[in-house]
């Protein structure tokens, strides 16, 4: 994450964030976050009310002025694939653990 999309660390409260999870399942990188209705984001935010995202007005510019760590698309590409691939098995773990 600090060399793909170090930016989403900062507002989660750390890695381990169901949270920070879900975000990140649904945007996995700077440009599809960039992508997205400036309405998607408070829904998601308020939808999940454990979640302790940085305020929308803080997070908006953020994401706006931010810059990518790189523009290599094989390298952001394979960071998307590891970042979704990491979710899902972090999600999987949680819920064995749980049970």
């Amino acid at each position: 994450m600090k060399l793909s999309f170090p930016q989403v660390l900062s507002g989660f409260g750390g890695v381990d964030s169901l949270s920070l999870w879900k975000f990140l399942e649904r945007w996995p990188d700077l440009e599809t976050l960039r992508k997205a209705r400036r309405s998607a984001l408070p829904t998601f935010l308020e939808r999940d009310r454990r979640c302790s995202g940085p305020p929308m007005e803080e997070l908006w510019p953020a994401i706006q002025q931010s810059l990518p760590a790189t523009h290599d698309t094989a390298v952001r590409n394979s960071s998307v694939l590891f970042v979704t691939t990491l979710v899902r098995r972090l999600q999987a773990l949680r819920e064995t653990i749980q049970q």
